[in-house]
């Protein structure tokens, strides 16, 4: 059900010996009926590898595509930071590009770019492996595909509708095992005037921020623009922009081109040096990561004995995102005593975390359960998975939580705060 890759996916280059090697985890958005058969999800390695020759980093073992996203349930829509974030980018691309046929968006996820496109009157489609995604979108008038990137639906979108003015990929070229074609079926999706645009989480803040709890087996390239310059010009594009926007704790916007004669920003240039100066080129990078994931687990043991003290003190989680499978696995917490998770996104709801067995509930649950538990005595500690969006998380507690409940978050820093 995996295969270990033996040669680098950009550019076919060997890796240095030198590997991060995480615990072994299940598919992260694998989410289970019970909590037994969650426990006993079978796991996979986890093993970050950098290519000698372009400095590309990746993912060792893959994890079928098909296993990981034909279910895929995360949903961009159930977070306020991301309806603006798609919302701004919609009128960035109406204000700065010429559309003269159509937008696509590659994973385009529950369509809430896609939607906001349309009220500006750009035609749009998207492409999306998930068939339950696809589906609520259609339902929702959305023209999106059910497919992945593959030269069958590229066809057919071309014979359906031309080409595409621009190409759209947010959060998904991490999640994609062969890039090389992947990059030239959006080449041959534009026209020659065309725009690639794409959002990846930057590997700048799995080292700066300690952040790598983002490794895990969806995502399989962990991007960098100094390997992407070169293989944009290999795939036949230019990179001639990139933009440093704050998505997922620290992320790049990739533009790129096929009109050869494009100007290049001197952002391109800014962001490689300071790429360069980090050394994120050079393949010590990962022991300097792995000194980072050792100190976060002493400061997470530290923590949490110290709130594990006071008998009236419960933890309960906020968030199941993808990324607490590998937190909690690495900061050996899957077996701590945890009244469940609270999840906004509803087809999370009544289901158990893989390799944990945490269950996964609405915030009306959780609260009957703190009740039931006797709230007024109660210290709640809620964890804060999904760190990127703490501030609307502790903005949410605050109007609810009882007196006495903090927020425990982990990135890039552990500490306290006090709801």
């Amino acid at each position: 059900m995996f295969r270990t890759l033996t040669n680098c996916r950009l550019c076919s280059g060997e890796f240095f010996q030198k590997t991060l090697r995480l615990k072994s985890t299940p598919p992260a958005n694998e989410l289970y009926k019970s909590k037994d058969e969650a426990r006993a999800a079978e796991k996979f390695p986890l093993e970050v590898v950098m290519c000698q020759k372009c400095r590309h980093v990746q993912l060792k073992q893959i994890v079928s595509p098909k296993r990981l996203f034909d279910d895929y349930v995360y949903k961009s829509g159930t977070s306020r930071f991301f309806n603006d974030h798609f919302d701004k980018l919609a009128s960035t691309l109406v204000a700065e590009f010429k559309v003269d046929n159509y937008v696509l968006e590659v994973g385009s996820n529950d369509g809430i770019l896609l939607a906001s496109l349309a009220k500006r009157g750009i035609k749009n489609i998207g492409i999306e492996p998930s068939s339950f995604l696809a589906k609520e979108c259609v339902n929702n008038n959305l023209n999106v595909y059910n497919s992945y990137l593959d030269s069958k639906v590229v066809a057919e979108i071309i014979q359906s509708h031309g080409h595409a003015s621009i190409v759209l990929g947010n959060n998904v070229f991490a999640h994609i095992d062969d890039m090389r074609t992947a990059f030239k079926n959006v080449f041959d999706l534009l026209g020659n005037s065309g725009v690639f645009i794409f959002e990846v989480a930057h590997f700048k803040y799995i080292l700066m921020d300690g952040l790598f709890d983002t490794i895990y087996h969806e995502h399989m390239s962990y991007h960098t623009a100094i390997a992407l310059e070169k293989f944009a010009l290999e795939t036949g594009f230019k990179l001639f922009r990139i933009e440093e926007i704050p998505s997922h704790g620290g992320s790049l916007r990739f533009y790129l081109s096929k009109d050869k004669d494009q100007l290049i920003d001197q952002s391109v240039e800014k962001i490689i040096n300071e790429e360069v100066n980090l050394g994120l080129n050079e393949f010590e990078v990962l022991s300097l990561i792995e000194e980072k994931i050792n100190n976060t687990k002493l400061a997470t043991d530290i923590m949490l004995k110290e709130i594990g003290v006071r008998p009236n003190e419960v933890f309960v989680g906020y968030g199941a995102p993808a990324k607490v499978v590998t937190f909690l696995a690495q900061m050996d917490m899957e077996d701590m005593d945890l009244i469940g998770i609270i999840e906004d996104n509803i087809d999370k709801q009544s289901k158990y975390l893989p390799g944990s067995g945490f269950a996964i509930n609405s915030l009306e649950e959780i609260q009957r359960s703190i009740i039931k538990n006797g709230s007024k005595e109660l210290c709640i500690n809620f964890l804060i998975f999904p760190w990127n969006l703490k501030s609307e998380i502790i903005e949410k507690l605050g109007k609810w939580a009882p007196k006495n409940s903090n927020a425990v978050v982990f990135f890039p820093s552990v500490e306290k705060v006090k709801i």
